[in-house]
């Protein structure tokens, strides 16, 4: 898999999952993530100087575009603090342009794309395919991508567009519903003919509560981001 053709940006997806896959409950609570259960029985977490995977602010210091759906941006604008660094310009997947919570993104120190209010700026997109003309013309500045939410996760990567993952899997199969990440992927690439994502390893850790953190690149990628090469 070439996941870099015909593109001069790359993309990363930074994100945690249940054992089941899933990214939120029904109702977008993440508490099993933020607030889990004690459990001193968990393995140690790896030593700081022994760690092979990026922690979020490391991630986030490579990173020059965030792109997520608008259930997403929503969930985020809901919570307390916003998430993300207000210095990284927000590509925001949707149909509707009007709507838009101005006076809580003012609040949040965020700014609608030509609006002089905050620092952050987001800018609203149509489609997938408008999300790329707009990378593609950043060719100064589009160098990474973070990929946020699992819908436009997983169109990233039938695309072949996610050179890097970095995923946390949380000690915990939830019961209910959810939003998954992966659901749906394998036979939506099958029905298009398309052949396997393969990804190679490039580092693994244990972190606190007894969640692992994985990291992959896209297999023909020689080098991402963070700085190693696939010899090391």
């Amino acid at each position: 898999m070439s996941a870099s053709t015909s593109r001069t940006w790359k993309t990363r997806l930074f994100t945690a999952t249940s054992l089941n896959d899933y990214l939120a409950r029904s109702d977008h609570s993440i508490t099993w993530l933020t607030s889990p259960s004690p459990n001193p029985s968990h393995a140690a977490p790896s030593p700081p100087e022994r760690k092979t995977t990026p922690t979020f602010e490391q991630h986030m210091s490579t990173v020059d575009f965030i792109v997520m759906g608008r259930q997403t941006f929503d969930v985020c604008l809901s919570l307390p603090d916003w998430s993300y660094p207000k210095d990284k310009e927000l590509l925001v997947l949707s149909r509707r342009m009007d709507c838009l919570p101005v006076d809580l993104m003012v609040a949040k120190g965020l700014r609608v794309s030509g609006n002089g209010n905050g620092n952050g700026k987001v800018r609203i997109v149509r489609s997938i395919d408008e999300v790329k003309r707009v990378l593609d013309a950043e060719v100064n500045r589009g160098r990474m991508v973070y990929v946020d939410g699992g819908q436009t996760a997983r169109e990233f990567l039938r695309r072949g567009w996610v050179d890097e993952v970095v995923l946390t899997v949380a000690p915990v199969v939830l019961a209910g519903g959810g939003r998954g990440l992966f659901g749906g992927l394998g036979p939506e690439l099958e029905a298009e003919g398309r052949r396997d994502l393969e990804y190679t390893l490039v580092g693994v850790d244990v972190i606190e509560n007894g969640m692992v953190t994985v990291y992959y690149r896209a297999k023909d990628d020689g080098k991402g981001e963070m700085g190693e090469t696939e010899d090391e």
